[in-house]
């Protein structure tokens, strides 16, 4: 079963373009590992699938398939969650708190299969 499938995607902060035509997909019960040089685009990919970051528009046709360029497949059901790797927490907040309230989904999912 896939998980999730990101095709032709492309990404600009301004005049720097960050990813450019970046197609994978993720099947059911597979783990990946994002590895890269700082700045090279690992955040923005998970940001892309958390809808977090939008994504550019590129509604022209692939001239390969006829599909649009650039678009993010979820089966319905799935959600994906994203924990910044540098938060802005209050400082009164324990770390185990913080750990607590980002997993929160992930520890309900568990129990209730």
């Amino acid at each position: 079963m896939i998980e999730f499938t990101m095709y032709r995607i492309m990404k600009r902060f301004g005049d720097n373009l960050v990813l450019n035509n970046i197609t994978f997909t993720v099947y059911d019960k597979e783990r990946v590992a994002l590895v890269g040089r700082n700045g090279c685009g690992k955040s923005t990919i998970l940001k892309l699938l958390a809808g977090i970051e939008p994504m550019d528009r590129d509604d022209r046709l692939d001239s390969r398939d006829g599909r649009l360029k650039g678009w993010i497949k979820i089966p319905k059901g799935v959600t994906v969650g994203y924990l910044n790797q540098l938060p802005d927490y209050p400082g009164n907040l324990k770390v185990i708190h913080i750990l607590k309230s980002a997993f929160e989904e992930v520890y309900t999912i568990e129990k209730n299969s």
